[in-house]
């Protein structure tokens, strides 16, 4: 197999599981509306919230995707199986993570970024304490989106891989998402209450990016 022949099967064999993943994260996404909606309350405006909540859940898969696909590729040219394995891996320790965050803000409504740095072992136990632990019902969850995600990725990254045209309009995707992501970096999502606000955020999204800027101001 020439490497342009290998490229454009890595790329298909890519498209397919990070569609996985991304259903995952949308189905997430939802649940966390409904949750905290009937937990605490739903936000003013519905259509206007879930699409800046999509919006926001977009630019972060376009930012991970894009990390990932470079992963895969590298990871690709030795071993195709070994690449899904590796994107399987990443993808569910991220979902595993944006799972955690979400449960912290659906205990507390706070945001939880860069002032992790800040925590005492015991104000990272009360954190802990404040997601929820390690309930029965966190556990089947958990156990639910595991089953979840291997189906999908393995159901699209393997036998229902997306065609070549696809796959290319998923990377172009990507690489939009990159740039709009650059040009609005500084932008913030602005509804009337900052409940509303913080609810919108991708949870991920906005850990790493407060952990990534605390740990670069430090070391300047």
């Amino acid at each position: 197999m020439s490497i342009s022949e290998k490229i454009k099967n890595n790329t298909r064999s890519f498209a397919g599981l990070l569609i996985g993943w991304s259903l995952v994260l949308i189905i997430m996404r939802l649940g966390e509306w409904l949750i905290n909606g009937f937990t605490h309350q739903f936000p003013e405006k519905t259509f206007s919230f879930l699409l800046a909540a999509f919006v926001a859940d977009l630019l972060f898969i376009c930012q991970a995707g894009l990390i990932l696909f470079v992963i895969f590729l590298l990871v690709g040219f030795v071993s195709v199986k070994a690449a899904r394995i590796s994107f399987i891996i990443f993808s569910l320790l991220l979902t595993l993570g944006y799972f955690t965050l979400q449960k912290y803000f659906s205990r507390t409504t706070v945001l939880l970024g860069a002032d992790l740095y800040g925590y005492s072992m015991k104000d990272i136990k009360q954190t802990i304490g404040a997601s929820g632990g390690l309930s029965i019902g966190g556990m089947l969850l958990i156990i639910l989106l595991v089953a979840g995600l291997l189906f999908l990725v393995g159901m699209l990254g393997k036998k229902k891989r997306p065609s070549g045209q696809i796959s290319i309009i998923i990377l172009a995707i990507l690489f939009i998402g990159i740039i709009v992501r650059s040009f609005f970096s500084d932008t913030r999502i602005s509804f009337n209450k900052e409940y509303d606000n913080n609810l919108a955020q991708n949870k991920l999204d906005y850990f790493s990016a407060g952990i990534i800027c605390s740990f670069f101001s430090s070391t300047a």
